[in-house]
C-alpha cells in the first residue's frame, strides 16, 4: 500500500482479472476472517482500511457477475460480428441494386428509342405499301388503257390506209 501507484491501480483495477481460483481464495479468506471485514469492526481499527475492505468485497461480487454474463458478452460479440457482416453484405447488395437500377434505366431508355424508331419505320412502311398499292392499281388501269390504245391505233391505221380511197370516192 505504500507504493506511489497503488491508488491508481486500485481505481483502475479490472475485475475481469479475478479468476475462479483467486475468487475462491479471497472468499475463503473473507469467511475465515469475517469479523475483520465487518464494517463496524474495520472502521474502529482503521478508517482508511474500511473503504478498501468494501472495495474488495464489491470486486469479488462484481467478478461473479462478470463470470455469469461472460456467455452473454460472447454471444453479444458474435451477434455484433454477424451484424457487421450483414451490414457489409447489405451495403454490397444495395450497391449492386443501384447498379442494376442504373442498367435497367439505361435499357428502358434504349428500349424507348428503339420503339420510337420502330414506329417511324412502321409508318414509313405503311406509306410505302400505300404508294405501292396505288402504283399497282394505276398499272392495272393503264394495262387496260394499253389494250384499248392498241385497238384504237389499229383502227386509226386502217382508217388512214383507207383514207385515200375515201377521198377519191368523195371527190369523184
Amino acid at each position: 500500500l505504500g507504493n506511489r501507484g497503488v491508488k491508481d491501480e486500485i481505481l483502475n483495477y479490472d475485475a475481469r482479472r479475478i479468476g475462479g481460483e483467486m475468487r475462491k481464495d479471497v472468499a475463503r479468506l473473507l469467511k475465515q476472517k469475517a469479523s475483520s471485514f465487518d464494517q463496524a469492526t474495520i472502521t474502529r481499527v482503521s478508517v482508511a482500511a474500511a473503504p478498501l475492505a468494501a472495495w474488495v468485497k464489491a470486486n469479488i461480487r462484481y467478478s461473479v457477475v462478470l463470470e455469469k454474463i461472460k456467455p452473454l458478452e460472447n454471444e453479444l460479440s458474435q451477434a455484433e460480428d454477424s451484424l457487421s457482416k450483414c451490414n457489409l453484405r447489405l451495403k454490397r447488395c444495395e450497391e449492386e441494386i443501384s447498379t442494376i437500377d442504373d442498367r435497367v434505366a439505361g435499357l428502358k431508355a434504349d428500349f424507348g428509342d428503339r420503339t420510337r424508331e420502330a414506329e417511324k419505320l412502321r409508318a414509313r412502311l405503311m406509306m410505302a405499301e400505300s404508294t405501292l398499292d396505288k402504283a399497282q392499281n394505276l398499272l392495272g388501269k393503264l394495262s387496260g388503257e394499253q389494250a384499248r390504245w392498241k385497238t384504237q391505233v389499229k383502227d386509226l391505221q386502217l382508217e388512214l390506209a383507207s383514207l385515200p380511197r375515201r377521198l377519191l370516192l368523195a371527190a369523184g
